[in-house]
């Protein structure tokens, strides 16, 4: 944090302070646990939050199983899509994924992937 993040503003006949929150620094992952729920829950929640972002992904994994497996392991989601749902060697995999904050906040992701 820099020095200046926490100044006075009118020197010794104020008490307010000014905190900036750009230099504070949060690491996310720690908040958050894997859990699970079941599907219909899932479909639900998905439902009500509408959102939907599409992206590509640039990675020297070239096995998009091992991608999940990376994926999961950097943002602390667990994989509710069994296993066995695609397996063998496909060009194409879906997930549904989900993590919970300690603070109860549900968190999930539907990833779908192609290699090209």
């Amino acid at each position: 944090m820099c020095k200046n993040s926490v100044y006075d503003v009118g020197g010794s006949q104020s008490d307010r302070n000014i905190i900036i929150i750009n230099d504070i620094h949060v690491d996310i992952k720690d908040y958050i646990v894997p859990a699970a729920c079941n599907l219909e829950d899932f479909r639900q929640m998905r439902a009500d939050f509408e959102w939907e972002n599409k992206f590509t992904v640039n990675t020297t994994l070239t096995d998009l199983h091992k991608y999940i497996e990376n994926l999961l392991g950097s943002t602390n989601m667990k994989c509710l899509t069994p296993a066995k749902t695609s397996a063998g060697d496909c060009n194409m995999v879906a997930a549904n994924l989900y993590t919970k904050s300690i603070f109860g906040e549900d968190t999930l992701a539907n990833v779908n992937m192609r290699s090209r």
